[in-house]
């Protein structure tokens, strides 16, 4: 039998591991990046981008879709916000393709591409739908978009898509024609398996992919390697290792095409109120040699103490503690301020523009912002007046130009001309 001073041992001890948690709970430290460079190939230098004239896009009788019209109950108007919302150009859609979905103008800014429960490419122009592809059957089952991507020429749709079969989930990724609507390619993007010295072995899903630059080929992770394949010939072009330690999340290739960038995770638990920290890593290879060439890594840290984003050649970090903003070329290492804000954001290709939702207490008083990056000065903010308590962004994206803007709510996409807004 266990004696009483004994068991008043353990009783503190336990006090004393629960007072230790919730100090850092409260009081959590401010941590600083730590970056480890190896670089391996100096005196490989950027190439000329060669210029490229987009394919023409498919043209064919729409479908019955409804339009702006048989959408009475969205609508925009200037409210109280100064300046005015942008011009809202038209509705596209219908509240039935949803599935967290993802959206993408092509290439030359003609069309854009919103995958959801279907495939539908529309006409910008028109706001007419140019085609719709149909998602196989049995991916359908629990099925949610994770990311979609033209190809340099606009000839060629990637599209990433999570499922549910017999209780598992599924990643894969479609590759259609997008002049015939035919589904040329379907890659199995399966499981990274990582391996953690106290918590074993497990597993976490992968999606991240994108085209290189004036190719047909797609890098996409699968498992826990980068692999390179020819999306018309099915081809196998290379395949980069990564290891066990942290899983993709994210891939951007460099307009030379030259090389690419690996945006990579991980997290692990760390005592029994399963408190966890957070690490982030960045790998950057040479394509066609296969040869690494830089790796950033930085130190752990506590969950929303720090948020980081790879858009383009560019790595965005944001620290919720020193409330600083920053964006860094990973290839000459310029190191730009960025507005800090907080609540969603999405950005342009270069980052130069940043779509920022003003969360709230409520969604009734939400705001959306566009920042210019470059001047700090956010150009306009406005209101639509279709947020409601049920209203939620699943995607934004910016024309090649940044003359336009497509939000993505509830299956309908709301197309707006911002470009007056964004004019000095």
């Amino acid at each position: 039998m266990m004696s009483n001073s004994v068991l008043g041992r353990i009783i503190m001890l336990a006090l004393i591991l629960i007072f230790m948690s919730i100090a850092c709970q409260a009081f959590p430290s401010q941590v600083r990046p730590t970056t480890q460079d190896v670089i391996i190939l100096p005196n490989l230098a950027p190439s000329s981008v060669p210029t490229r004239v987009c394919k023409p896009q498919p043209t064919k009788t729409p479908t019955a879709t409804p339009n702006a019209a048989s959408l009475p109950q969205i609508s925009s108007k200037s409210g109280d916000i100064e300046g005015g919302d942008p011009e809202l150009l038209g509705l596209l859609g219908d509240y039935l393709n949803t599935n967290n979905s993802s959206i993408t103008f092509s290439p030359d800014g003609k069309y854009l591409a919103d995958a959801g429960t279907s495939i539908k490419i529309w006409d910008v122009e028109t706001q007419k739908l140019s085609i719709e592809m149909t998602i196989p059957p049995l991916y359908t089952e629990g099925l949610n978009m994770t990311g979609v991507a033209y190809s340099s020429d606009g000839g060629l749709l990637s599209v990433s898509m999570r499922y549910r079969v017999d209780g598992r989930d599924m990643n894969h990724i479609l590759i259609w024609d997008t002049q015939s609507g035919e589904l040329l390619q379907d890659w199995l993007q399966d499981y990274a398996i990582m391996v953690d010295p106290r918590q074993g072995e497990y597993h976490r899903r992968v999606n991240a992919f994108a085209f290189l630059p004036d190719s047909t080929k797609l890098a996409y992770a699968n498992r826990n390697t980068i692999e390179i394949r020819d999306a018309l010939t099915n081809t196998l072009h290379s395949s980069i290792d990564l290891g066990k330690e942290m899983y993709a999340t994210d891939i951007s290739i460099r307009e030379d095409g030259e090389f690419i960038y690996v945006f990579m995770e991980w997290y692990k638990y760390m005592d029994f109120c399963c408190n966890y920290k957070w690490k982030y890593r960045v790998q950057i290879w040479h394509i066609n040699t296969e040869s690494f060439w830089r790796d950033l890594r930085f130190e752990e840290v506590r969950p929303f103490d720090r948020e980081m984003y790879l858009v383009g050649t560019r790595l965005l970090d944001q620290d919720n503690i020193a409330g600083t903003f920053t964006a860094t070329d990973l290839f000459d290492d310029q190191i730009q301020k960025l507005p800090y804000r907080l609540g969603e954001k999405y950005f342009n290709t270069d980052a130069s523009l940043m779509f920022c939702i003003h969360d709230s207490v409520t969604y009734s008083e939400d705001r959306f912002e566009i920042w210019n990056t470059a001047t700090f000065r956010a150009p306009f903010e406005f209101k639509p007046e279709f947020i409601d308590d049920r209203y939620s962004v699943d995607d934004v994206a910016f024309s090649p130009d940044d003359h336009l803007l497509a939000i993505k709510s509830d299956g309908v996409i709301s197309l707006w001309n911002i470009e007056s807004k964004l004019a000095p």
